[in-house]
This record gives C-alpha cells, sequence and structure tokens, in this order.
C-alpha cells in the first residue's frame, strides 16, 4: 500500500459522492436537468486541464504521463465499482482531443483499458447505447451501488429528438416511457 494507491482512494470515493450529490440534485428537482450538460461538460474540462497540468512546476511528458496514468487508474477503480458517471467522464477526459494529440509514451495495459470502456459503454457515435441498454437490465434496488453514467443519461433525456432517430437507427427503438425509465 502506497500514497499512489491512498489518492486514488481519496479520488474514487469524491467522484463517488459527486456522483451521488448530482443523482441527489436531479431527484429533488427536476429543473437541475437544464443545468446538467454545463455542470458535465465542466467535470470532463477540468479533468482534462488536471491531466495536463503539474503542480510542481514546468509541464512536461513525464508529468502529463504521471497524471495520465493516475487518471486511468481512477477510470478503471471507476469503472470497478459500478460508478459509471465517474469512469465516462475520465474516459472522456483521457480520450479528448487535446490529450489524445501529445505524444508520449501511454501505459501498455491503457488502450485495453480503455476499450473495455469502449466496449462497455459504446461510444458518442452510437449514442451509449450499451450503457443505456444496460441500465434498463439493472435492478432497480441495486441504485446506490450502480451509479450509470448522467453523461449517457443526458444524451437520451436530451430536449431535441436526434437522440431518438439516432437510436432508432442503430435498431433500437425506444418508447417515452422506456427514456423515463433510463
Amino acid at each position: 500500500h502506497s500514497d499512489w494507491d491512498d489518492k486514488i482512494d481519496k479520488v474514487i470515493k469524491s467522484c463517488r459522492l459527486s456522483t451521488m450529490a448530482m443523482y441527489g440534485e436531479l431527484w429533488e428537482d427536476p429543473e437541475n436537468l437544464k443545468t446538467l450538460p454545463t455542470s458535465l461538460d465542466a467535470g470532463i474540462t477540468n479533468t482534462v486541464k488536471l491531466i495536463l497540468s503539474n503542480d510542481e512546476g514546468k509541464v512536461t511528458k513525464g508529468s502529463i504521463l504521471k497524471n495520465y496514468r493516475f487518471f486511468l487508474s481512477i477510470m478503471e477503480a471507476a469503472f470497478k465499482n459500478n460508478d459509471h458517471q465517474t469512469a465516462m467522464m475520465m474516459w472522456l477526459a483521457l480520450t479528448h482531443s487535446s490529450v489524445e494529440r501529445l505524444e508520449f509514451k501511454r501505459p501498455k495495459k491503457a488502450e485495453k483499458i480503455l476499450q473495455n470502456v469502449i466496449d462497455s459503454y459504446g461510444t458518442s457515435n452510437n449514442c451509449y447505447n450499451k450503457h443505456l441498454l444496460n441500465i434498463l437490465d439493472s435492478p432497480v434496488n441495486a441504485a446506490v451501488d450502480y451509479l450509470p453514467s448522467l453523461i449517457a443519461c443526458n444524451v437520451a433525456l436530451g430536449e431535441n429528438d436526434e437522440f431518438k432517430k439516432a437510436f432508432k437507427a442503430f435498431g433500437h427503438h425506444l418508447n417515452d416511457e422506456t427514456l423515463t425509465e433510463i
């Protein structure tokens, strides 16, 4: 056990509590759905900034690699702990174009871990359809243990009909009752 493990545990717990708090705000007042996209975008943007920063001074490839490894570990642990909001946010930050375009040696396990998330959630190209369908299959009483991604849910619950059209194009037909269930 090391300081690294302690930091990861602390961030995982904080992120899980943040996810639960966001769900609490949505349950308390559905009007909060209007500000949800801004909050979700800010979380991704701030994580990207953290990956590309260095508290100890000059940003180097080594400091970016260290941050990348840290957030990759956060994503992997969140995924295993069923905090899918945190896992998807970390995945979006780690695959953000600002990070992707940089040339530094990624950890060997990174490609496999990132692909695991894609295999489980889908991508923005398919409206995270795999994750949305998994939400429907998760037991209702598991709500505290299984935290779906608000990012994916926001895609499904957006105010325009583009999601329904796109999801239908992928062979899934969602009626209003199913969207409410999600």
